[in-house]
């Protein structure tokens, strides 16, 4: 199930379909897997509180040792990052072909392999795709500088950058919930590699797994019955009288002779004790497969089960927002019609109103001609009559202090 969070700088991905490349013998690499209905998948955890980070990749496979795809993980310990950049370059081809949207790159550079983490079965491919996929893990496996590509949707640049910080300036420890094998897969534990120690059974032919193909790849052979000459010595024959009674007597079901040869109360005989181990052994590991195989097969059902919906999700939406973006269209090609007749209109009732004032100028300016020139006659005639009274009072004071100074003037004549 593809999932992303991010909280306080807190990260947690999960499902995030994914493509390794690598360097081996100055050829770039690509993990990918060839099955259409398959996808390698990328988890990553980091919680900033505690200091303590996981990197995963999870690889499906077709074992001959199980019916179902088992799980393979590619596991990266975060005390072995030297260092990790982010990036959002153009990407290769084969990348971009299988991801099929933005993609963000994430690129390590370890101090040693990373691990690898397989189921505790023989790890026999079923067929040749997926031996190409183990071929092609464990070649990745050897080495120390990859980079995993995953869609940009699931992780955000401020996250990224969080992430490759606290890599390199902290010393940031493997998450708890990773460093447990014994829950995985379904409670029936799981077996640690070093990269550069991993391999698998890689037989000619689609025969099955053999024990030589097994030591040859180091692993163990899986549990089974042990053969006939193992178990311990069966009892001497029934004598003659007792094989005819024995026979005349037998039951049906095995388990009612088996009782029936005991007396109640006796405890059962050494073979029986040991058959019952046996298959007490091969129930208790069928069961084990069979939850194993039921946790799979429930976790690549709700997987597809996502995925379709996340498809009819995304083709319904982009459906919808079509409909909705040819109706805005719509919208705002009547609504611009509309304003370009308004504009007709208005750019028509404007020539009308230029010729009015042009008529109106003319009248205008006669009129106010006329008005200045009678406002003008008007002014003229009031300053006149201001300078004639302004006249007359200066010529009556004249007069007046004229008058007063002969009126005080005396007159003496003298004679010589």
């Amino acid at each position: 199930m593809a999932s992303s969070s991010s909280t306080d700088e807190n990260i947690h991905v999960s499902g995030a379909y994914a493509v390794a490349e690598w360097q081996s013998s100055q050829h770039v690499l690509h993990l990918v897997h060839p099955d259409p209905s398959c996808n390698i998948s990328c988890a990553i955890r980091l919680d900033v509180g505690s200091k303590c980070a996981s990197f995963k990749l999870r690889i499906p496979v077709a074992l001959k040792a199980q019916r179902t795809k088992a799980s393979v993980f590619l596991s990266i310990p975060p005390e072995q990052i030297l260092s990790l950049r982010s990036g959002n370059d153009p990407v290769p081809d084969i990348v971009s072909g299988k991801l099929n949207t933005h993609v963000t790159s994430l690129s390590f550079k370890l101090s040693k392999a990373p691990l690898v983490i397989t189921p505790s079965i023989p790890l026999m491919p079923k067929n040749k795709k997926s031996g190409e996929v183990l071929e092609g893990l464990q070649s990745l496996a050897s080495s120390t500088a990859f980079t995993i590509y995953i869609p940009s949707r699931y992780i955000s640049r401020h996250s990224l950058d969080v992430l490759c910080r606290l890599a390199i300036e902290t010393d940031l420890k493997t998450h708890p919930k990773e460093a447990s094998l014994a829950s995985l897969y379904g409670g029936s534990g799981a077996r640690c590699f070093s990269g550069d120690e991993f391999r698998f059974a890689a037989p000619a032919d689609n025969t099955a797994p053999t024990a030589e193909n097994k030591a040859a790849d180091n692993y163990p052979p899986a549990d089974s019955p042990p053969s006939y000459d193992e178990l311990a010595p069966t009892p001497p024959p029934f004598p003659e009288k007792e094989k005819e009674s024995h026979v005349e007597t037998e039951a049906p079901s095995k388990r009612r002779r088996i009782e029936e040869s005991n007396a109640p109360g006796e405890a059962p005989s050494l073979d029986e004790a040991r058959i019952q181990d046996i298959f007490k052994t091969l129930f208790e590991q069928r069961e084990s497969s069979l939850r194993a195989e039921m946790a799979l097969q429930t976790q690549q059902a709700i997987d597809a089960q996502i995925q379709a919906l996340e498809t009819r999700l995304t083709a319904n939406i982009t459906s919808r927002l079509d409909a909705r973006v040819a109706e805005v269209r719509e919208e705002l090609h009547s609504e611009m019609a509309a304003i370009n007749a308004r504009v007709q209109e208005l750019t028509s009732d404007l020539e009308g109103l230029d010729e009015r004032v042009e008529g109106l100028s003319d009248e205008v300016l006669d009129e106010a001609e006329s008005t200045m020139e009678i406002k003008l006659d008007d002014r003229i005639m009031d300053i006149k009559d201001e300078m004639s009274e302004y006249v007359r009072e200066e010529l009556r004071n004249t007069e007046d202090r004229i008058k007063a100074d002969l009126s005080g003037a005396s007159i003496s004549l003298q004679f010589d």
